[in-house]
């Protein structure tokens, strides 16, 4: 009890804080592989195939790394938890591109997704679907508020099977393209 109350905690104090960290320019396609290869080992126990769909050609952008690593890897660890909970194998797609004047995130899975009459509760601060000691209900507001302070957006998109995740940040019209390799 003493450690959940303690990391209910530091997502509290991160969720206040919304970004007060440093930012620098980072590569979104850097970040999404790295919080990939975190997770690669229990995605690979689990019998859990990864699509990664990562754009061969992004413009770079502002933020702080370790928020938008965090970002990712809570959308990715939230794909997995719907996986294993639903007791089968499935696939984590993870995809990023830009659209217009953002970047973007998008993570989605083929497990049983998000009821439609919770839909509109999943960014509320302590709401989860998760069992008692499984989740703090913080997650996806924490991940909320990161985007916010980035000038982005994340949002639960329509999806015909599982649940599809967007992350959208801003880039600066002086950022050039960089070349990134695609696996």
């Amino acid at each position: 009890s003493g450690a959940r109350a303690a990391k209910i905690v530091r997502n509290l104090l991160a969720f206040a804080r919304r970004s007060a960290l440093d930012r620098s320019v980072s590569d979104l396609n850097e970040i999404v592989r790295s919080a990939l290869s975190w997770r690669a080992g229990e995605l690979h126990a689990s019998h859990i195939t990864v699509e990664d769909r990562c754009a061969a050609e992004l413009p770079l952008i502002v933020v702080n790394r370790e928020e938008i690593q965090q970002v990712t890897l809570n959308l990715i660890l939230n794909a997995e938890h719907a996986l294993r909970a639903g007791g089968r194998e499935g696939t984590i797609t993870v995809r990023t591109g830009l659209s217009g004047d953002s970047v973007f995130l998008e993570v989605g899975d083929d497990g049983p997704g998000v009821p439609a009459d919770l839909a509109g509760r999943i960014f509320e601060p302590f709401f989860t679907t998760k069992g008692i000691g499984e989740g703090t209900g913080l997650g996806l507001s924490v991940c909320l508020g990161i985007a916010h302070a980035h000038g982005g957006s994340l949002a639960l998109l329509p999806s015909a099977r599982g649940a599809r995740f967007v992350l959208k940040l801003p880039w600066g019209a002086s950022h050039q393209p960089v070349l990134t390799t695609s696996n």
